[in-house]
């Protein structure tokens, strides 16, 4: 989660981050991978094929004007 922190300046809760994680390890958009380091496990994730498209998408909406978006998901 400092990672998180570290990288968008933002302080999140793990209410809200591990839940979201586990949403996408479940639909295959990252992969976990435990590892032990001193002692202390910590779970580390990747983005996968599949994620770095959906990331693509998400990119693509955040290019249109929030009207556009909301029409678009009206239709």
């Amino acid at each position: 989660m400092s990672e998180i922190e570290r990288l968008t300046g933002m302080t999140l809760g793990p209410g809200l981050i591990y839940p979201f994680l586990h949403i996408l390890e479940e639909s295959d958009c990252i992969a976990g991978k435990w590892i032990e380091r001193a002692g202390r496990k910590a779970k580390y994730y990747s983005i996968t094929r599949k994620g770095e498209a959906v990331l693509g998408k998400v990119r693509d909406l955040f290019k249109f004007p929030l009207k556009e978006i909301i029409l678009d998901l009206l239709e």
